[in-house]
């Protein structure tokens, strides 16, 4: 019998090396951003707080937040910021960079950390076999490894009436852009992003040549930290609520 001709054997197919990629540079999660577009040929910073639009509130003078029967929520206005610290144990200061307000929060404890330990966590890093971007889970110091970025410090307020000048420190934590207009992770990761940060600090701790006698200027809502009733805590005892950095 005749036998079926033999198919001659397959050469196997030798796997297409790929090009080596360059890695990419960080893009940041939001277009940058409405600080950005909002700026122009704006110099003047002022905190813009949007329940003052909407509503027809008292604004209030610090004093009203040194008393021991204050509010455990009030609109503050006819103030000028005389300098921001960070949440980290930096010192009061004018001259405030924006890396001093980065921090990360741990997610599982609650430890808070420099961003140079978050920009460790990252995850990022160069296999230089490959070279190619590849990606660990990494950890803080903690231990843990879930995190989230924050800008975070304190706003130093005092009244703009003469006698007495009353102050007050009031406290911020933004982990989503709502109150510098940038996310926080982009301020850690991009250069042009925390140069936005950078500007509006300036800007902020500049006085504001536009304000007029009758105008409030900023316009900034407080809550105090905790519950109940009277006593607010000139320490850090109230923090920024629905409030945001605009240029105007």
């Amino acid at each position: 019998p005749q036998q079926p001709p033999q198919q001659p054997p397959q050469q196997q197919q030798q796997p297409q090396q790929q090009p080596h990629q360059p890695l990419r540079q960080y893009e940041p999660r939001r277009p940058r951003t409405r600080q950005a577009n909002q700026r122009g040929e704006k110099h003047t910073v002022r905190l813009v707080c949007e329940y003052s639009r909407s509503l027809q509130e008292e604004v209030y003078r610090i004093r009203a937040a040194l008393k021991p029967e204050a509010l455990s929520c009030l609109l503050l206005g006819h103030f000028s910021v005389l300098g921001v610290s960070g949440a980290l144990g930096t010192g009061l200061t004018t001259e405030l960079r924006a890396e001093d307000l980065l921090c990360v929060a741990c997610r599982s404890c609650g430890s808070c950390f420099s961003a140079e330990e978050g920009r460790k966590a990252c995850g990022h890093e160069l296999d230089q076999d490959s070279m190619r971007s590849t990606r660990r889970r990494c950890e803080l110091p903690c231990g843990h490894f879930a995190f989230s970025w924050r800008l975070e410090g304190f706003l130093h307020l005092v009244d703009d009436a003469p006698e007495p000048a009353d102050r007050l420190i009031v406290g911020f934590r933004d982990e989503t852009g709502d109150f510098f207009g940038v996310d926080p992770r982009d301020a850690a990761l991009d250069p042009e992003s925390k140069q936005e940060v950078q500007d509006l600090l300036k800007a902020l701790l500049q006085p504001d040549q536009t304000a007029r006698s009758s105008d409030p200027g900023h316009m900034l809502a407080v809550v105090r930290h905790g519950s109940g009733a009277g006593g607010g805590d000139v320490d850090g005892g109230f923090f920024v609520e629905g409030t945001s950095l605009q240029w105007c």
